[in-house]
């Protein structure tokens, strides 16, 4: 545990509950949790909030040891998810960072693609409104390159109103650009896709005559734990020339509750000290702390839990373990100026971002032989 973190007293005092539950003193653990006052969450420090989030999870850990929680995406409270989201993507630095890495990587693959046939065949998992890809190719416009002639775009995405949106977007920038799309919507997760639309993309990217390129931001660990190496196996299938990434770095996957207190505490402490720094309003940093990143920590500990995330070398694992192969970033990006705001760790394969030497996001890519 980073020395950061253990700095703390709430950080303590919840490690102590977590030790109780770890050695089934569940009794003890609940007569613990009674001594904490409830927080304000307005105006309370980070480790406030973080002692509040946690002792919620743990409550419902210990009564229910189980509840169904739904994908914070789909949860129709305004679409408040999807707008604090998008609020980050345009203001919060390890967002834009890791997208913008990606970006790069994937301009510079379209590229070489282009060179080999004039359709151009994209997967995005998890597509959302479309932001990033129309930043992908707004990026490969401006590099001044000549644009195939047509892009096929595989856009998976759960939300019927943000694939619309993605949609429209792409729709319009194709006209500007000058190119023909061919948008190919797929409204569930990857993990609901049947074998025929696997075998339909298969078809479909064989017979342009290209290699598909494939983009997952945030996503992934949406995947339940279960189907994530028949996915992986799926997409080795399409034989991707690349494949990028963009996850948070912690490990809620395992089974020990004091390592995944220890990784999740160490996560949002990380990323609640970088909203602090975000340019918006103090009632956004705290809406995206309590509304976005609150609601994640309290199905942290819930077996049926959405938000599993794994380290950039979890990651790795897997996808080496399916015969995917590693990308050299220093050598794929030869343009690029890191934040000096930001801690950057390169390694085969993935990079990640952090702050005070922890990392918080993972900037993956691999590629199919």
């Amino acid at each position: 545990m980073n020395t950061y973190t253990k700095t703390y007293k709430p950080y303590e005092r919840i490690k102590n509950i977590v030790s109780l539950l770890r050695s089934s003193q569940v009794k003890k653990a609940s007569e613990e949790i009674r001594t904490f006052p409830k927080n304000d969450l307005i105006g309370s420090s980070n480790e406030k909030l973080l002692e509040q989030y946690f002792l919620d999870t743990i409550h419902q850990y210990i009564e229910k040891n189980a509840w169904e929680v739904p994908n914070l995406y789909l949860i129709d409270d305004n679409h408040e998810q999807i707008k604090l989201f998008n609020l980050m993507a345009k203001k919060f630095i390890l967002v834009t960072e890791a997208q913008e890495m990606v970006n790069r990587l994937i301009r510079n693959q379209l590229t070489l693609e282009s060179c080999q046939s004039d359709t151009i065949s994209i997967m995005d998992i998890g597509i959302g409104s479309g932001q990033q890809l129309c930043k992908i190719l707004k990026l490969w416009y401006e590099s001044h390159i000549v644009f195939p002639k047509l892009i096929y775009v595989y856009g998976i995405e759960p939300s019927v109103e943000s694939l619309s949106l993605a949609q429209e977007r792409l729709e319009k920038i194709a006209i500007d650009y000058g190119f023909l799309l061919k948008f190919i919507p797929f409204n569930m997760t990857i993990e609901e896709m049947m074998v025929e639309n696997w075998s339909n993309i298969n078809e479909m990217v064989y017979l342009t005559g290209s290699r598909l390129v494939v983009n997952a931001s945030f996503s992934l660990h949406h995947i339940p734990i279960k189907d994530r190496d028949k996915i992986f196996i799926r997409l080795q299938n399409l034989k991707p020339s690349l494949f990028t990434f963009i996850e948070p770095y912690a490990d809620y996957i395992t089974e020990d509750l004091m390592t995944k207190f220890n990784s999740a505490w160490q996560h949002y402490l990380m990323t609640f000290s970088v909203i602090d720094d975000m340019s918006v309003t103090e009632e956004e940093k705290l809406s995206i702390k309590t509304k976005f990143f609150g609601r994640e920590i309290q199905d942290i500990f819930s077996e049926n839990s959405i938000e599993r995330y794994e380290t950039a070398e979890m990651w790795l694992m897997r996808m080496e373990l399916m015969e995917f192969c590693t990308y050299n970033y220093h050598k794929a990006i030869t343009d690029y100026d890191k934040d000096p705001r930001l801690d950057y760790e390169f390694r085969p394969g993935y990079v990640t971002l952090g702050v005070h030497n922890v990392p918080i996001v993972t900037v993956g890519s691999v590629f199919s032989e």
